[in-house]
């Protein structure tokens, strides 16, 4: 008996759940920037300066992106934080920094040469 159609409904399954903690994140921070807006419109809260934003790792964003878009060669990645504002992305720096967190089995996975994935609890066995 094959177990195909039982990978392909995990792998389906995975799929949806990033996609899903990717919405549920980004609809909490929508709903707690309504919260203070509604508190500063009512004048429950004064308006406060807040300090600059704390600044994304490229590798941070490495993983954000690996969440979204599931598995992709070293080339598509620095694409991506290319486009996410990381200029200086290059193959080299960040292949060399994803091989060492794959090596210590944190956060991120290869799949193939040069192609990562984010890592799951089935890879840490």
């Amino acid at each position: 008996m094959s177990d195909a159609p039982l990978d392909t409904a995990i792998v389906e399954l995975e799929q949806k759940v990033r996609s899903l903690r990717t919405e549920l994140a980004q609809a909490e921070a929508a709903l707690k920037s309504m919260k203070r807006a509604r508190d500063l419109l009512t004048g429950r809260a004064q308006a406060r300066v807040s300090p600059e934003p704390r600044a994304r790792s490229m590798i941070d964003t490495a993983e954000l992106i690996l969440r979204e878009a599931g598995e992709l060669h070293i080339n598509q990645l620095v694409d991506r934080l290319k486009q996410s504002g990381y200029e200086n992305a290059d193959k080299q720096s960040l292949s060399s920094a994803l091989s060492r967190l794959h090596a210590m089995r944190r956060r991120f996975f290869r799949t193939k040469p040069n192609t990562y994935r984010i890592r799951t609890e089935e890879d840490q066995a």
